[in-house]
C-alpha cells in the first residue's frame, strides 16, 4: 500500500469497514442489540480510539446527533415493543437525559422490521452517520433511483499504476448487505498506524458478531458494564467494553494504547 505511486494514506483518509454476511443480511434482534449498545454508550466509548476530527465529523457524524431518530423525525415504529430487551438496556433513572434515552430505546425495540429500523437511523440531510445501516436496505429503496454507473466509459489506468482497475458491481442482486463503520481514520504512517487499521477491522467485526451471538444475560451484563464505567478514564472504559464483547486481548491492548496516544 505504501508503494503505490498514486496513493497516499494520511490524515485525510477515512477507513470505512463494511461488515456483512454476503447477501444474507442480519436478523432484526441482532441489529436492535447492536444499535442499543451503541446508543447507551458504546459509540461514546469507541470515540476515544478515534482522533477528534473523526468524532462527529462532517463525513462521519454521530448516531446521537445526525439521525432521524436522534432528531425526533423518525416515523413511529409499527412493531411490538420488546419490553424484556428494553429492560435489559438498564436505563431506569427518571432524570431528563435518561427519559430521553429510554424513549429512543423504546423506538429501537419497537421496530417492526429491519427496514423500519434502518429508516430510523438514516442520517438527516443525507449524510451517512459513523455507524451506517443504509446498506441493509435493498437498492430499489435508494432515493437516488436506478444506477447508470455501467454506462460510464471506463478510463484505462495509467501505465505506471501497479494494480488492475477495480471492476464495478452494478447488479442489484449481488449487492452486499453490510453495516458500515465509517469513523476510523485511514492514516497508516508508522507501524502503530497500520496496526490500528487492522485492529479496528477486528473490533468492528467482533462487535457485530457479538450482537448476533449474545444472549439476554450477556447483553444485560454488557449494558451494565457500560453504565457502571461512566466516570472512569477513557482507556479503562474502552478496555472494559471490548473485553465484555469478546475482543482478543492483543487488540484490546492496541486500542487502549491508541487512547493514550490520542489524549
Amino acid at each position: 500500500m505504501h508503494e503505490m505511486p498514486v496513493t497516499v494514506f494520511n490524515h485525510t483518509c477515512g477507513q470505512h469497514v463494511h461488515v456483512g454476511r454476503g447477501t444474507d443480511g442480519f436478523e432484526l434482534p441482532a441489529l436492535q442489540r447492536l444499535v442499543s449498545v451503541l446508543w447507551i454508550g458504546g459509540e461514546e466509548i469507541l470515540n476515544a480510539v478515534h482522533p477528534a476530527y473523526r468524532t462527529n465529523g462532517v463525513f462521519c457524524p454521530s448516531l446521537h446527533t445526525s439521525t432521524l431518530l436522534a432528531k425526533g423525525k423518525a416515523a413511529r415504529p409499527q412493531g411490538v415493543l420488546q419490553a424484556d430487551w428494553l429492560q435489559r438496556c438498564g436505563v431506569t433513572e427518571d432524570d431528563e437525559a435518561s427519559v430521553s434515552l429510554r424513549a429512543k430505546l423504546e423506538a429501537i425495540w419497537s421496530a417492526g422490521s429491519v427496514y423500519e429500523l434502518c429508516d430510523m437511523l438514516v442520517g438527516d440531510c443525507k449524510r451517512e452517520p459513523a455507524y451506517n445501516f443504509a446498506n441493509l436496505k435493498p437498492p430499489t429503496d435508494d432515493p437516488a433511483g436506478i444506477s447508470f454507473a455501467h454506462l460510464i466509459p471506463r478510463r484505462p489506468p495509467p501505465e505506471e499504476f501497479p494494480i488492475e482497475e477495480f471492476p464495478f458491481d452494478d447488479d442489484p442482486a449481488d449487492k452486499k448487505i453490510t453495516i458500515e463503520f465509517r469513523q476510523a481514520g485511514g492514516d497508516i504512517k508508522g507501524d502503530s498506524g497500520f496496526e490500528f487499521v487492522m485492529a479496528w477491522v477486528r473490533v468492528a467485526t467482533g462487535l457485530v458478531a457479538w450482537a448476533i451471538d449474545t444472549d439476554a444475560e450477556d447483553f444485560a451484563k454488557v449494558a451494565r458494564d457500560i453504565h457502571e464505567s461512566r466516570g472512569e478514564n477513557k482507556a479503562f472504559r474502552v478496555g472494559t467494553f471490548l473485553n465484555a464483547i469478546g475482543i482478543p486481548g492483543g487488540d484490546i491492548e492496541r486500542m487502549m494504547a491508541r487512547v493514550a496516544q490520542l489524549e
